[in-house]
């Protein structure tokens, strides 16, 4: 997923042009894992000028922006690893919301 801002803006238009019983599917790294909050941070030190988006969130961060862009029923599949820990990153499903 792209820089936490235009994020919002993304899942806003991919819901909107959801169809009526459709979803929307993505994933994102879990910035709980160590592994990629390790991961992440070091490329960030080898290359401070690396441009391309290295974001991880919580459960939480993406939770509140599904919210904000109109999502209504939310599943979250863990994409599994050998360590056990926290999982690497997740598979959401997301319904659109249906106005009443």
């Amino acid at each position: 997923l792209p820089h936490i801002e235009n994020m919002n803006l993304i899942l806003k238009e991919a819901l909107r042009v959801c169809k009526k019983d459709g979803k929307v599917l993505f994933d994102y790294r879990n910035k709980r894992n160590p592994l990629i909050w390790l991961g992440y941070k070091s490329i960030k030190i080898h290359d401070p000028d690396i441009k391309i988006p290295l974001n991880a969130y919580t459960r939480r961060d993406i939770r509140i922006l599904l919210r904000n862009a109109g999502a209504g029923r939310i599943n979250y599949y863990p994409i599994p690893q050998w360590w056990k820990i926290a999982p690497p990153a997740y598979l959401v499903e997301i319904f659109r919301r249906e106005l009443s």
